[in-house]
C-alpha cells in the first residue's frame, strides 16, 4: 500500500536484509511487490541489481548477469557501480576474467560512485587484487586510501592492519626480492610509515640496504643506514650499524665519510 516513493527504497533495504540473511524466498517475494504497477526506469534498475543479487545466491549465474547488465545500462547511479562490481565478482569466481581484468573494471568504477560504504569496499577489494597479484605498490595505495578516507570506519584499523601485515612480508620475509631494486627501495619510500618500531624495523632496514649493495647501490644503501643511525638506534647497535655504514662507505671508495661514520658510532668501552 505505499506509495512508490517509499516503496521503491523501502523494499530495497528489506530485500536486502533478506539476501544477507540468506533468505531468497522472502527476498523474491519484495521484489514481485515492488515490481508491480508502472515502474520508473530509475526504479527498474534498482529492481534489477537486486533480483541479479538473488540469482546469484541461488547458483542461477548466467541470469544474474543479465540482470546486472540491464542495471548497469540503467540511470540509475549506485545501482550501475554495484552491478558492475558485482558482475566483475562473479566473473572472476567463475574464472571467465582473470584477475587484471577485474582490476581494471573496478579501477573503472573508482570514478563512477564516490563516498560511502561502496568506495571503502571497493578500495579494500582493489588493493587486495592488486596484492594477490604481486603489484604491491598499487595495492598499499589502494588501501591507504580506504584506511585515509574512511577514518572512522569499523574495518579502517583491519586495513591498517593489513598494510603493516604486507609491508613485513615484503621486507622481512623476502617477498619484496621479485621486485626490481629500485622498485622495493621506492615502495619502502612511499611507505615507509609502516616500518615497525623496535629490532624488527631495524632489521627490515638493514635487510634492504644489503640488498641495495648487492647491486651496487651505495649511495640509496648509505641513506638509509645513515638515517636509522641518526634516529633509530642507540648503544651497541648504533655502533654495529655504523660499522656497516662505514664499510658501504668504503665500497664507494669514500674515505672520509666511512672515518666519519665510525667517530659518530663509536661507543665508550665498546666491546672488543
Amino acid at each position: 500500500p505505499y506509495p512508490r516513493a517509499l516503496k521503491t527504497p523501502l523494499g530495497s533495504v528489506v530485500t536486502d536484509t533478506a539476501i544477507a540473511a540468506g533468505d531468497t524466498k522472502q527476498a523474491k517475494h519484495f521484489l514481485e511487490i515492488m515490481r508491480l504497477g508502472d515502474l520508473a526506469p530509475v526504479e527498474r534498475a534498482q529492481i534489477d541489481y537486486e533480483e541479479g543479487r538473488v540469482l546469484a545466491t541461488e547458483g542461477e549465474n548466467d541470469e544474474a548477469i543479465a540482470k546486472w547488465e540491464a542495471a548497469i545500462g540503467g540511470p540509475h547511479r549506485p545501482s550501475a557501480a554495484k552491478a558492475r562490481l558485482a558482475r566483475a565478482e562473479l566473473l572472476l569466481k567463475l574464472e571467465r576474467i582473470g584477475k587484471r581484468d577485474a582490476i581494471g573494471e573496478l579501477e573503472k568504477l573508482r570514478f563512477s560512485w564516490r563516498g560511502d560504504e561502496f568506495e571503502f569496499s571497493l578500495l579494500r577489494r582493489l588493493g587486495q587484487l592488486y596484492l594477490e597479484e604481486g603489484l604491491y605498490r598499487e595495492g598499499l595505495t589502494a588501501l591507504r586510501q580506504a584506511a585515509t578516507y574512511f577514518r572512522a570506519h569499523t574495518d579502517a584499523p583491519q586495513v591498517t592492519q593489513t598494510m603493516s601485515d604486507v609491508f613485513s612480508k615484503l621486507y622481512l620475509e623476502s617477498a619484496a626480492d621479485s621486485m626490481a631494486p629500485v622498485t622495493a627501495l621506492a615502495v619502502y619510500e612511499e611507505f615507509k610509515e609502516l616500518t615497525p618500531a623496535g629490532p624488527r624495523g631495524d632489521e627490515m632496514i638493514r635487510r634492504l640496504a644489503d640488498r641495495l649493495v648487492g647491486v651496487d647501490l651505495l649511495d640509496n644503501a648509505a641513506d638509509l643506514l645513515s638515517s636509522q643511525v641518526k634516529f633509530r638506534l642507540q648503544g651497541v647497535e648504533k655502533a654495529q650499524v655504523g660499522t656497516q655504514l662505514s664499510l658501504i662507505h668504503v665500497l664507494a671508495r669514500e674515505y672520509d665519510a666511512a672515518m666519519q661514520a665510525l667517530a659518530d658510532t663509536e661507543l665508550a668501552n665498546m666491546p672488543e
